[in-house]
């Protein structure tokens, strides 16, 4: 059984997409919503730079390098999904599906798990964040998906832009923090950002 027919049953996401041609119309008029596919990208870039590096100091033997790139592909990917290839059946959805499945497995439970085994160091106010931020974003994700088996479209793309700013958007404000207090508590260099000079 598919991924998606699977996922429709939980009432997760939503197997049929009602009205594909006025939906698309809106989704196409909706600047936030196309935007938010690609802040998975904007999240794989801060994890491969900024964050990098905190991240591994609190956890080195977490897979940062292999969730950033995967995230810096997932923005495209999320958007052929949920913005080109909306109303058509598509590999892009299956795919977008499975990755960001994934992603938030991997970003959210799977960064909790791991420090409550004791494997990181984060402080813990970042582990409660980080679960707050997972089941608001599930939670938008579910309510989107009942939303849009409602024929409420205007309420599916409000929710389905929150769980896109919801996972990597809050995800990534977690990291740069995260990063500015390992620097500001000499856990790291600082940044040094050159300036160009005349």
């Amino acid at each position: 059984m598919p991924l998606k027919h699977v996922l429709s049953n939980t009432g997760f996401i939503s197997d049929g997409e009602l009205e594909p041609i006025s939906m698309k119309k809106l989704i196409d008029a909706n600047l936030a919503y196309r935007a938010s596919c690609f802040l998975y990208s904007v999240a794989g870039v801060v994890m491969l730079t900024v964050a990098y590096e905190a991240l591994r100091l609190h956890s080195p033997g977490y897979y940062w390098r292999v969730l950033g790139i995967l995230l810096l592909f997932q923005g495209p990917v999320s958007y052929m999904g949920d913005v080109v290839c909306w109303g058509v059946e598509s590999a892009w959805k299956t795919v977008d599906i499975f990755f960001a499945s994934a992603l938030t497995a991997l970003c959210g439970p799977g960064v909790i798990c791991w420090h409550l085994a004791g494997r990181s160091t984060f402080p813990m106010w970042t582990m409660v964040v980080y679960a707050v931020r997972i089941a608001g974003g599930c939670a938008a994700k579910f309510l989107g998906a009942r939303r849009l088996r409602e024929g409420r479209s205007r309420a599916f793309i409000l929710y389905h832009t929150l769980w896109h700013v919801g996972l990597p958007g809050v995800g990534s404000v977690i990291m740069v923090t995260i990063a500015c207090l390992a620097r500001h508590n000499g856990l790291l260099e600082p940044l040094v950002v050159a300036a160009a000079t005349k």
